[in-house]
């Protein structure tokens, strides 16, 4: 486990550039010592402005896109087409600014593929196999949630799958497939995304330590939260007088 770091920006706009520069460059480090890069990419609005900023940005770079592996944190579980699933929405952004090859792009299955989001969580982990992901990004939710793993949810002790199917989620869509603890924790690092007023509590309460599952989320490497000054309201800060 890794201690987090955390990033504070002045306000969204500029922790969306600053994630989205952040993770071309890491991206491109570590696509000097190793073939293809694995990205496990959340949905959410922070997310998605990320992914629109990180497109534009990385092809004015010599990021090679052809050499990342994208995988997904979390789904709806409803038909591919459904604008509100994240993998739809990410690749509406990235798709068309960068040379995403699709057989690298591994989207959650889809009620067309699988009977129900169990089956589909099988699935999942069978394509996900013992992969593990370079850089995990999951945008914060305002009770302390991130990729579909809960507060309170028994599915936070799970430590054997890797992938898991959610029939009762608190928000419509209820059915959902998510990656577990145990996945997200393996990844190299963990990035966290949140901004706004709403996240402020949950902040406060993954960084000290709270029970709720963002105060679980650790990368083998690094752990990284990135949050603009409101989200950050709740939380000490300490300035330096020469």
């Amino acid at each position: 486990m890794t201690h987090p770091r955390v990033h504070r920006y002045s306000d969204e706009q500029t922790l969306t550039s600053s994630v989205a520069a952040n993770l071309v460059k890491r991206i491109i480090e570590l696509l000097a010592t190793k073939e293809k890069v694995h990205l496990g990419l959340s949905g959410g609005d922070s997310a998605n402005q990320v992914y629109k900023a990180f497109g534009k940005l990385a092809k004015t770079t010599n990021l090679d896109a052809r050499r990342l592996e994208l995988w997904w944190t979390c789904e709806r579980y409803v038909p591919s087409s459904d604008h509100r699933r994240n993998s739809t929405q990410a690749l509406s952004l990235l798709a068309g600014a960068l040379p995403i090859v699709p057989s690298q792009t591994h989207a959650m299955p889809a009620p067309t593929s699988t009977a129900d989001p169990q089956q589909g969580a099988l699935a999942y982990a069978e394509e996900l196999g013992q992969q593990k992901f370079d850089i995990c990004l999951l945008n914060l939710a305002p009770d302390g949630h991130v990729a579909d793993l809960y507060p309170d949810d028994p599915a936070l002790s799970e430590d054997n799958a890797r992938v898991i199917g959610v029939l009762e989620a608190p928000n419509e869509p209820k059915e959902r497939i998510t990656c577990t603890l145990k996945t997200i924790n393996e990844s190299r690092e963990v990035w966290v995304l949140a901004s706004g007023y709403s996240k402020a509590e949950a902040v406060e309460e993954g960084i000290t330590g709270k029970h709720v599952p963002a105060s679980m989320v650790s990368g083998q490497d690094a752990t990284h939260w990135f949050i603009d000054q409101r989200a950050a309201s709740r939380l000490p800060y300490h300035e330096c007088k020469l």
